[in-house]
């Protein structure tokens, strides 16, 4: 589920999609997606604790044409993101056609 795609940036402060004032965002897992143009890719996940997770993903469960980087958050204005549970907000920037395209999902 996309909440906003809309991201918001205020001078270089990456904002919460939940909260105006939700300027205290933590980075959690990264998730990194590479892959030839439309063909099927290879996702790199890393988490806080540093561990690496690494597993093949089909063409059809990626986003855009190319790579694809997800960024969860936690953030401490509205809870959003709580560790460990369903909340976090995720940060997905991703290209296609050429042009780097940034939302939020859940």
């Amino acid at each position: 589920m996309i909440v906003s795609e809309e991201v918001i940036i205020q001078g270089g402060t990456l904002m919460c999609p939940c909260s105006p004032q939700g300027e205290y965002m933590h980075q959690d897992m990264v998730r990194i997606i590479h892959r030839e143009e439309d063909m099927d890719g290879v996702a790199t996940t890393v988490d806080c604790d540093s561990r690496i997770v690494q597993a093949d993903v089909p063409e059809n469960e990626i986003a855009g044409q190319r790579q694809v980087m997800e960024i969860d958050f936690l953030c401490e204005i509205c809870g959003g993101g709580i560790q460990g549970t369903e909340g976090m907000h995720t940060l997905q920037i991703n290209q296609h056609k050429g042009t780097t395209l940034l939302k939020w999902l859940r």
